[in-house]
């Protein structure tokens, strides 16, 4: 009886099945390795000439072809950049396995004076197994293979599959539990800037998945990574190099469960919206002076600023309020483009990406703030409780441009290219009780993120004496804008008009300040600039004495530069000192008519932009390193270094008399770290890692800028006192490989925070202002587990159970315990988790892969444990994110070697986002015990999401 199984063999992206028939009695077995570094290869491919039989070497280079008759056969050795070898008539019996040794050469092939590397592939999941297993650090990852398995769209979505990594708000990852600001992002060995003005984060979500060779976390310090993290050092690598020439184009269209098909409220905005960005039709009116000149005419009422006040007020858009139609289906696509040409002696590949995506979603929201709790009545307080209903469309445009340059064998030249521009257009709708001020409320917010994001490197590799020196650099350039122009915001109050006879009776009337605010007929516009300038260069040298130890010494050298300009400026519209009492009740668009808009009887606009509005800040970061690694007692590789970063940062802004206020820290400071790893055997190792790092204040964090969110109802802020965090890591892992594609990998770590930063809310009454401080010290323990395990191990013999060897599990979980100690008397809890950390993460994935019927499924679980969003007070208790269960299946089927179709559902079991705090009281109905009461301050539902794509490859 005989039974086929698929064994991936990877050639760039070349698949090629394979059938292995069993109850036979010979077989062929060895070793490939390179014949010039003596290394083994992973991967590599050993087939009979003219079958499909066939095999690929595990992580010690071993291959072994069983079951073949006796017999005279010819195999083929193969992979990627070597050259094929033939082996003729090899004679296969019963009697004794037949072994075959091969060193494979690299394929350097000369073609009238031109000279033609091929390039290894790095983006399958056993290279990534390989690059795990080899590396210095503690170290996890994720392939673009393993990524064309999932439904993820975007960077965000893929590094939850990674072990101890989730997301919060979509587009910021936690590593280990900590929280985002703990992460340091390279984006092809370049830092990254931020598109975010009030987080110390990237933005995952500007990156599309199609753009991604691969991501690795690395999760303990090394002398040649950046010293800013405690969580991980994230590198993102973009695809480059292709195997061949390709072409090819996808469409993918989306229903989502809460929001395709049904009423959705959006705005009027600028034609090209629909590109993503404002075409100025959000920009402040040409008319409007400078801050200090409006505010020089509103201080001085003559007739002719009263007139200039007025043509002002009437120089901004009349738009205020949405309608309503119903949402389309979701629908984005790309187009992908690889070329390899060569020009003279240079072999040169490109590799383009351009993609576009149109997407709508809605949710239904809850917010709510405690300022007491009724101890007779056993029930909270609330200082108000709002219902939003949140509309979103989302369009983004994203392009990718990767250049390749292979001078000869030992030199080579890359330049690539990022581009993502992204517009949120979002209308909310609230309503709700305001009860410090005993009036229910209508408000009505209108905003459009516009977010620019631009990264390029070149980066260079250069071998040189026979491979003993390798030279590698890195020349980088980013800029990210980030703009909201015109956040218009109204709010109406109920019962203003107490008179039962008044035609105006039990309505809203729309309020009007006295001077103008955030929340009532006001206009925000804001622009952030960040551009990046990175250089790194990096040596790694081979030595030749002691060679049982196989030195080697690796230097370095890093310089960024960092540069950013914040601007804000706040209008409203408020009452004349003669305007009629009822004119709030008039429709909206008659209230903001030309007519109703001068000095005397109708409204005007108004300025209270703070001179701590804008900011202008710059860091200066150079950076060297030098580390060494030798092997001792032949099985302890042993990799310890020292990194030495010299950080300045500048922060300029505005005091309330306009003079300058300036936030300055100049710091050295030496980062000591060793990473050493035991090989037990071939397949099992152990790694022991210790290192010193730091987290650095961000500028939002020191800045004295006063943001509204009205999202969160609450005023964010910096604090110019702020201290940089100091991190000692500590690391154990035990590794397992049982082949090629598997892992398991236990490990348990230990961290202890000086000064941690961390975000603290404070109830303001009216909402709550967030902002930073710093704790004492903390401490962090943790375990984890990363497993990749196929199913074949079962072998059932059952057609019907078949299946069952073509499936792969992959399970990663963390349970991390946290501790902060505190000193600050307005500290609610003097012990307590870290904010931002989980208690416990777990991703788990199951996956079916049938190549030969060239069909796939897969099926991926997520959760986190619950995590504190926000430090409370001694008066109010923190505010805690609570766990949800995320279930996301993925079906793909191949037809021919064109067409190919793509089925995803996110979030399957569709269960509530929910943030609430814990109050502990005293009921006078039980006043001798402490009893505990659940706040929900936030919560929403975001609906499941059904997608269909389509790919056709030319």
């Amino acid at each position: 009886m005989k039974k086929n199984n698929a064994i991936i063999l990877f050639f760039s992206f070349l698949v090629i099945n394979t059938t292995l028939a069993f109850g036979q009695t010979g077989s062929i077995k060895g070793v490939i390795s390179d014949k010039k570094t003596k290394e083994t290869i992973v991967g590599a491919n050993i087939y009979v000439e003219g079958t499909t039989i066939g095999t690929t070497t595990n992580l010690e280079g071993q291959y072994e072809l069983k079951n073949l008759k006796s017999g005279v056969y010819n195999i083929i050795v193969s992979f990627i950049s070597y050259k094929k070898q033939l082996f003729q008539n090899v004679k296969v019996s019963s009697k004794e396995p037949v072994t075959i040794n091969v060193e494979l050469e690299e394929e350097v092939t000369s073609i009238a004076g031109v000279e033609v590397t091929a390039t290894r592939k790095k983006d399958t999941e056993v290279s990534i197994i390989n690059s795990i297993k080899n590396s210095d650090a503690v170290v996890s990852g994720v392939s673009s293979q393993q990524i064309s398995k999932s439904p993820d769209k975007d960077a965000s979505e893929v590094v939850r599959r990674i072990p101890g990594v989730t997301i919060i708000d979509d587009r910021f990852i936690v590593v280990r539990g900590l929280s985002e600001r703990y992460n340091t992002v390279l984006l092809n060995g370049s830092g990254t800037p931020s598109s975010e003005s009030d987080v110390k984060a990237f933005s995952f979500d500007v990156i599309p998945s199609s753009a991604i060779d691969r991501i690795l976390v690395f999760k303990t310090p090394s002398a040649e990574l950046p010293a800013d993290f405690a969580g991980a050092n994230i590198q993102i690598v973009s695809k480059n190099i292709p195997e061949k020439n390709t072409f090819s184009i996808s469409y993918n269209s989306g229903f989502k469960s809460s929001t395709t098909a049904k009423s959705f409220h959006k705005y009027d905005g600028g034609a090209t919206d629909m590109f993503g960005f404002d075409d100025g039709t959000r920009a402040i009116p040409s008319v409007i002076p400078s801050t200090q000149d409006f505010q020089a005419i509103i201080n001085n009422p003559t007739a002719v600023n009263k007139q200039l006040r007025t043509d002002f007020g009437r120089a901004f858009g009349k738009t205020w309020e949405s309608y309503a139609n119903k949402a389309p289906i979701d629908q984005s696509a790309s187009v992908f483009f690889a070329r390899k040409f060569k020009v003279k002696k240079v072999n040169i590949s490109n590799l383009s990406t351009l993609s576009y995506s149109n997407s709508y979603s809605f949710s239904e929201n809850t917010l709510a703030s405690y300022i007491s709790y009724d101890t007779i009545n056993d029930k909270s307080v609330s200082s108000y409780q709002f219902n939003d209903k949140v509309y979103s469309q989302t369009v983004a445009v994203n392009g990718l441009m990767n250049w390749a340059f292979v001078l000869n064998a030992k030199n080579s030249i890359e330049f690539k290219n990022i581009f993502n521009q992204q517009g949120i257009s979002k209308t909310t709708l609230r309503d709700g009780l305001e009860n410090n001020r005993g009036v229910y409320i209508q408000s009505t917010e209108l905003s459009f993120n516009e977010r620019t994001l631009y990264s390029g490197q070149l980066n260079g590799s250069h071998h040189f004496f026979d491979e003993k020196s390798v030279l590698t650099w890195t020349l980088g350039y980013s800029a990210a804008l980030r703009k909201q122009p015109d956040v218009r915001r109204l709010t109406k109050t109920l019962g203003f008009d107490q008179d039962p006879e008044s035609p105006y009776f039990n309505q809203y009337s729309l309020y009007f300040p006295n001077r103008a605010d955030p929340e009532l007929a006001g206009r925000l516009f804001t622009n952030m600039n960040e551009k990046l300038k990175v250089f790194g260069a990096d040596l790694v040298q081979k030595i030749n004495v002691l060679k049982s130890l196989q030195p080697s010494l690796k230097m370095g050298i890093y310089f960024e530069n960092k540069d950013r300009a914040f601007n804000s400026r706040l209008f409203g519209f408020v009452r004349n000192s003669s305007t009629p009492w009822d004119i709030g009740y008039k429709p909206v668009d008659v209230i903001f008519s030309d007519t109703n808009i001068n000095s005397q009887k109708g409204i005007r606009i108004d300025e209270a932009t703070n001179p701590s509005d804008s900011y202008t800040a710059q860091t200066q970061l150079g950076a060297g390193y030098l580390m060494a690694k030798f092997i001792a007692f032949k099985r302890i590789t042993v990799s310890g270094g020292v990194r030495i970063e010299k950080y300045a940062l500048n922060l300029s802004s505005r005091n309330a008399n306009y003079s300058k206020y300036e936030k300055k820290t100049d710091t050295l400071d030496f980062f000591p770290s060793v990473n050493i790893s035991c090989q037990i055997n071939e397949k099992n190792l152990l790694r022991l890692a210790y290192g010193k790092t730091i987290n650095r204040p961000e500028f939002r964090e020191i800045a004295p800028y006063i943001f509204y969110n009205f999202e969160e109802k609450a005023g964010v802020y910096g604090n110019q006192e702020l201290k940089s965090a100091y991190i000692q890591n500590l690391d154990i892992r035990y590794e397992a490989y049982p082949s090629a594609n598997e892992m398991i990998n236990v490990g348990v770590f230990y961290k202890k925070f000086f000064n941690p930063i961390e975000a603290v809310a404070i109830n303001a009454g009216s909402g709550k202002n967030i902002t930073f401080k710093n704790a004492e010290t903390a401490e962090s323990f943790g375990a984890e587990l990363d497993a990749r395990k196929s199913l074949k191990f079962i072998n059932s013999s059952n057609r019907f159970f078949s299946w069952v060897n073509d499936m792969s599990v992959v399970l990663n979980a963390s349970l991390i315990k946290s501790s902060v100690t505190v000193i600050d008397p307005l500290e609610r809890d003097k012990n307590r988790p870290m904010q931002g950390q989980s208690p416990y993460i777990i991703n788990t994935g199951l996956f079916y892969q049938n190549d030969s019927a060239q069909f796939s499924v897969t099926l991926l679980y997520n959760v986190i444990g619950p995590r504190i969003a926000f430090v409370g007070t001694v008066d109010d208790p923190h505010i805690y994110e609570m766990p949800r269960n995320l279930l996301d299946l993925s079906v793909s089927k191949k037809f021919g070697s064109h067409l190919s179709v793509k089925l995803g559902v996110k979030n399957l079991l569709n269960q509530r986002i929910v943030f609430q705090q814990e109050e502990a009281v005293y009921l006078s109905s039980s006043p001798t015990t402490l009893t505990k009461r659940i706040q929900e301050t936030k919560s929403t539902i975001p609906g499941s999401q059904f997608n269909l794509g389509i790919t056709y490859v030319f």
